[in-house]
């Protein structure tokens, strides 16, 4: 195999929603892209790797339609769009083939090669959803065509595109990286080549040199749900940087193998495989995603210096900082003051709703949710904070209960006036400000637990204003932010004190309709949600669990306020 000397080009076959349920027994039925060079700069943490592209290129198969005896799959037309949306906006050029049979599925693999495969400076996804089905150890994509094996076994592997095929066509590219991923059940040895190392490495050098990877959403015999969970696991590793596990702003193979393996057996019985092609020089490197998806559709120009025999040089895509998890930063308003202490929150997946029971029946189904990295109010928004606002924009200024205003949370505020007031403050910064999601306020104030209340299931004494929580304030009045130890992301006050007001409208039965990712809530409702609980609130009430709701247009109560959410 000779070595090649070109930068990067990598090849993601990724065969989604892939599904090993044993087809039912029913008789047969009648029967170019982009040029700029991108460059990555050097990471925060690591060293880094330069992979310049001639152009990236993605191809997207998916087989929803079985004429012979496999049942259809109808969630892949929409699972591909948000694999295509993921794909291109880290800068790929999509092209998309639905319902092949046996004769157009190798064709257009082969087409598709022939096409961008042998530029060795780009780099190919090739992105494959259908079934897939093991036989003597050896795996097999499913045209929409081909027979039931329990039925026709020879018309099956007559028909079948085995993955040793697949395998052949891998090392004739002229390129450097290949990634497949197939969410499938199916097995064979080009899966068990090589297994994933534990911890993954941040990316080196040797991430520029060879590879041919592997990642398939479960082992053999393990059946895949016709509604795939590693579709959004992989779309939410790139969209929201899941995947980037040594936080060096890269997303490698290993690290999405990892990040995989991981996370999808949280939410069905699969085990994602991870491996290697069985070729030295062709399993030493790694190929690599930007995390900030949004920095490689806006190179930057560069103009040339006219000199003679100068090469216009390419445009430069520069990935931006990334906020470190836990830092607290201030943004400064027009006039040069500081806005409201904020915490970066990286992104992430947890359990959301009454995991240890006894919760209301809105706190229902538990369910999985990811969050992509926001930030947030380290402390709930202050009476100093928001009759500034008031002043500024001519509102009269909410009522303090003769408790005391400056640092303590502001109280008799709707959740109208809490959204003027982060609009407000969007124009003042610059920055996007925003209420919180109920899934961020939740994964924020759970701060990786699962119990009641972030230190633990017993509410304690002098952890927190509510009634019984045993500090000074219980039932009388609030207490003034960041009196009591926050919690592992360093936010304080989720536990009690004033209810806050988030984004989302209330609807009691949205835990079993909320989608995986970035949940919002319904898209009808009068009443908007709260979180949190109050000083007065018992100590049921102020779980990390427990949801509550009002008008958004009440601003009567005494123990309604709000903490504020901010975009990168």
């Amino acid at each position: 195999m000779t070595k090649y000397i070109y930068l990067s080009l990598i090849i993601l076959l990724s065969l989604l929603s892939l599904s090993c349920t044993e087809p039912a027994v029913k008789p047969p039925e009648k029967d170019k892209g982009a040029t700029d060079t991108i460059v990555l700069d050097p990471s925060s943490e690591g060293q880094s790797i330069l992979s310049s592209y001639t152009g990236s290129y993605a191809l997207l198969i998916g087989e929803s339609d079985y004429t012979n005896g496999w049942p259809d799959l109808n969630n892949i037309p929409r699972e591909l769009v948000k694999v295509e949306t993921v794909l291109k906006s880290q800068g790929f050029k999509v092209e998309k083939s639905m319902n092949l049979n046996a004769s157009k599925l190798e064709e257009r693999f082969k087409k598709f090669v022939n096409d961008y495969g042998y530029k060795p400076n780009n780099r190919l996804l090739f992105f494959y959803s259908g079934h897939g089905h093991t036989d003597n150890g050896q795996g097999f994509l499913v045209p929409t065509d081909a027979p039931n094996p329990n039925v026709d076994k020879i018309g099956f592997l007559q028909k079948a595109l085995v993955m040793t095929d697949i395998t052949a066509l891998a090392r004739r590219i002229r390129a450097k990286h290949v990634l497949f991923l197939f969410d499938s059940c199916f097995s064979g040895s080009v899966f068990k080549a090589k297994e994933l190392p534990k911890v993954p490495r941040q990316i080196t050098k040797l991430a520029k040199e060879p590879v041919r990877q592997f990642i398939t959403a479960g082992s053999e015999n393990e059946t895949v749900p016709a509604k795939s969970v590693f579709t959004p696991a992989f779309v939410d590793a790139l969209q929201f940087g899941l995947g980037d596990l040594t936080h060096d702003g890269y997303i490698t193979g290993q690290e999405l193998g990892l990040y995989l393996q991981g996370e999808v057996p949280e939410h069905t019985d699969q085990t994602p495989q991870y491996g290697k092609i069985r070729d030295y020089e062709l399993s030493r490197g790694d190929f690599v995603f930007i995390v900030g998806a949004d920095a490689v559709t806006k190179p930057k120009p560069i103009v040339p210096q006219e000199k003679p025999g100068n090469q216009k040089p390419k445009p430069v895509v520069t990935v931006p900082p990334k906020p470190r998890h836990g830092k607290v930063f201030q943004d400064r308003l027009k006039d040069g003051s500081l806005g409201p202490k904020m915490v970066w929150i990286k992104a992430g997946s947890f359990r959301m709703g009454d995991i240890q029971g006894g919760g209301d029946s809105d706190e229902k189904p538990v369910h999985r949710v990811s969050v992509g990295a926001f930030a947030i109010g380290k402390y709930e928004v202050t009476f100093a904070e928001y009759d500034k606002f008031a002043e500024a924009t001519g509102r009269t200024k909410p009522d303090d209960e003769g408790w005391g205003r400056g640092n303590r949370p502001v109280i008799h505020v709707s959740w109208n006036d809490a959204v003027a007031y982060t609009k407000w403050l969007s124009r003042q910064t610059g920055k996007k400000y925003r209420l919180p999601t109920e899934a961020e306020w939740e994964y924020a104030a759970r701060a990786g637990t699962e119990t009641k209340y972030w230190w633990g299931n017993k509410i304690g004494i002098n952890k927190a204003n509510c009634d019984g929580c045993g500090s000074k304030w219980d039932n009388k009045k609030t207490a003034p932010v960041g009196s009591f130890t926050g919690n592992k992301f360093g936010i304080d006050d989720t536990v009690g004190n004033v209810w806050e007001w988030v984004s989302d409208i209330y609807s009691e039965d949205y835990y079993s309709n909320s989608p995986y990712s970035n949940p919002t809530g319904p898209g009808g409702g009068g009443w908007r949600v709260v979180r949190g609980g109050s000083g007065g609130s018992y100590a049921r009430g102020v779980r990390a669990a427990s949801r509550d709701y009002f008008d958004p247009g009440d601003r009567s109560s005494n123990d309604q306020g709000f903490r504020l959410a901010r975009q990168p």
